[in-house]
């Protein structure tokens, strides 16, 4: 069975694979990731422990685990395809503002 998997990533890999730079993910194989798995990276800043808000939904389009390649064990590789951003912190400030304007009609 197919299942969706969400984990958090630094923000500096997090903005390459949002700029379309990085197609893979290197992961520990904690969750048994597999081939046709769906998943949401959601950008996490570990300095102030937060989330930002932006996140990538995907699929997992190819899979290596440690036992192939030489990879150091418990890790994995895999390719990241149908993506798309979502900017949870854009989409947050739109309605704000659309709620603000609905009121400023309403009076």
């Amino acid at each position: 069975m197919k299942k969706t998997h969400h984990f958090k990533t630094l923000p500096e890999p997090f903005e390459a694979m949002w700029q379309g730079q990085k197609p893979f993910e290197i992961r520990n194989n904690d969750r048994d990731y597999k081939l046709g798995d769906k998943f949401c990276s959601q950008e996490y800043d570990p300095i102030r422990m937060t989330f930002s808000g932006r996140e990538i939904w995907g699929s997992i389009t190819y899979f290596v685990g440690y036992e192939k390649w030489g990879l150091p064990a418990g890790l994995c590789v895999f390719g990241c395809g149908d993506l798309v951003n979502i900017d949870n912190v854009s989409a947050q400030k739109e309605l704000k503002d659309l709620e603000h304007s609905a009121k400023g009609e309403g009076e």
